[in-house]
C-alpha cells in the first residue's frame, strides 16, 4: 500500500469563525485555574499513604 507524503488540509465548518476557538481556548485555560490546589494535595497525600500502607503491609507479610 502506497502512502503519499502530501498533508491532508481538512476544511473548516460552514459556520467556523476563529473567534470560537479562541473562546474555547479561553474557557480551558479559565478551567484550569479554577482547580483547586487542596484536591492536588488531598491527591499526594492518599496516593502516598496507599503506596507506603501497601509497602509496609507487603514488608508485614514477608517477614
Amino acid at each position: 500500500m502506497a502512502r503519499s507524503t502530501q498533508a491532508l488540509e481538512l476544511d473548516q465548518p460552514a459556520g467556523w469563525q476563529p473567534q470560537q476557538d479562541a473562546a474555547w481556548t479561553s474557557e480551558a485555560a479559565q478551567e484550569e485555574e479554577r482547580w483547586p490546589l487542596y484536591k492536588t494535595a488531598l491527591f499526594v497525600i492518599a496516593s502516598s499513604a496507599a503506596l507506603w500502607g501497601g509497602i509496609f503491609a507487603l514488608i508485614g507479610w514477608l517477614f
